[in-house]
């Protein structure tokens, strides 16, 4: 599906640069420039353009998804990137060991309690939330992807059908009010057999524990229709547990808190798949033989781009004061793009060879607010959308020195974790192009 991530330099679209004479002037990249859309200009001294070409790409494999922050699940649609189902594998540890259940104890109820942070997307149709066992042991010393797959027993333990999560519904539990979490009950055999194992060695310490009990597959419906939202969740979160109930013939209303944290000892695995069949970003993706007018990122491994910039020798005899790249949103008023809305931050790195990431020089991670990347509401000849600007100064600076510094900038969500997907316009793009503006002082 994904283009290969050569054919970057072959595609793209072509932007104007036009060059000023005189001292701390605007260079202004794409259809604001006099020349624009004419891309054949013969360069002169005082003249040219410059070849910026970009074009949509799938990572070749997918992030890192162990012990990850951040979490989310449930489905959704979105046209322009496809299906989303997001997941999560985690072990959990009992907050006391050793504990004795009493003389001929019972299970009451086990509930699943996960802390809400936030909810993406509509909701507008419920969803079903499924809970399974993990069959399989996890490993704390194996590297886990977001494609990673754990097998589970194959009958879930516990469900919340038809369920919209809610950030303010509350409920009363141990005298406090609990309030937006997605709570789900855990059937009858599987609180049994924790109580009937509490006074064994199975409860004796955190690696015979695991191997008693492998941990939690947290999950929505994968066999039902999309739905059109995920909850992000905060598995961290001091009321994330599984809270086991019982009773023995002395005392009723005991319990027993399990954590998702376990004093970092536990693992979690963020499982995210998208399927891209028909959507746009599927398009765009495999058609190799156009410019990109149409940019598309995403989270959860689904898309990115890169933006490569060619004829920059005629910046060679200027002194570069300050350089900005602007990136656009798109079609900000299509349905889509109303119901799933745009990260609030994206990201832009420079890559050598098309495959690795690099920091520009120009971003500070103690002063990201002056590398910029984060959304903004702009009004331009009547109409408002966000907009994305980036300092690339000092990149800007390298590359004009050496063309081999860098083969481009890739643009990037700024999380791979959390929700928020755009359509950024490129350069080609009629109504929202990529700009570059450079102030420039010119040497004698």
């Amino acid at each position: 599906m994904s283009k290969p991530a050569r054919c970057f330099t072959y595609f793209g679209l072509l932007l104007s640069l036009t060059l000023f004479t005189g001292c701390e002037k605007d260079i202004i990249l794409g259809p604001d420039s006099p020349f624009y859309p004419d891309n054949t200009l013969t360069l002169v001294s005082e003249d040219g353009q410059v070849i910026l070409k970009s074009v949509n790409f799938a990572p070749d494999s997918a992030f890192n998804g162990k012990n990850i922050g951040v979490s989310s699940i449930g489905s959704l649609y979105d046209q322009r990137f496809g299906g989303q189902r997001n997941s999560i594998y985690s072990q959990l540890l009992p907050e006391t060991y050793n504990v004795d259940p009493g003389t001929n104890a019972f299970a009451d109820s086990c509930i699943l309690f996960i802390k809400l942070s936030e909810l993406y997307g509509p909701w507008t149709a419920p969803q079903d939330f499924y809970v399974y066992e993990i069959s399989q042991e996890i490993l704390s010393t194996e590297s886990y992807s977001t494609s990673s797959s754990l097998t589970t027993k194959p009958s879930p333990i516990g469900q919340a059908l038809q369920y919209i999560p809610s950030l303010t519904d509350s409920f009363l539990i141990d005298g406090a009010y609990k309030q937006g979490f997605l709570r789900i009950e855990l059937n009858a055999n599987f609180a049994d057999n924790l109580v009937a194992n509490m006074g064994t060695d199975a409860f004796s310490g955190t690696s015979n524990f695991w191997s008693f009990f492998n941990g939690l597959h947290i999950l929505t419906d994968s066999t039902m229709p999309y739905g059109d939202g995920l909850a992000v969740v905060d598995l961290l979160n001091s009321g994330s547990q599984m809270s086991l109930y019982y009773s023995n013939e002395d005392t009723a209303g005991l319990s027993l808190d399990f954590v998702f944290d376990g004093g970092g000892l536990n693992t979690r695995v963020n499982r995210y798949v998208n399927v891209a069949s028909g959507s746009d970003v599927e398009m765009a993706l495999n058609d190799n033989n156009s410019p990109d007018s149409v940019l598309y990122l995403a989270p959860f491994s689904t898309a990115q781009s890169i933006i490569g910039i060619q004829g920059l020798d005629i910046l060679a005899d200027r002194i570069i004061n300050k350089a900005e790249v602007e990136f656009n949103q798109f079609d900000q008023d299509a349905q889509d793009a109303l119901d799933y809305g745009a990260p609030e931050n994206l990201f832009l790195y420079f890559t050598k060879d098309s495959s690795d990431l690099f920091f520009l020089p120009d971003y500070s991670s103690t002063n990201s607010t002056s590398f910029g990347g984060r959304k903004t509401e702009v009004s331009e000849n009547g109409i408002t959308f966000n907009r994305y600007t980036f300092n690339i100064t000092n990149y800007l600076r390298n590359q004009i020195q050496d063309s081999t510094y860098s083969v481009g900038l890739v643009l990037t969500t700024l999380s791979n974790h959390l929700p928020g997907q755009i359509a950024i316009g490129g350069g080609n793009n009629t109504s929202q192009p990529i700009k570059i503006r450079v102030i420039y002082t010119e040497t004698e």
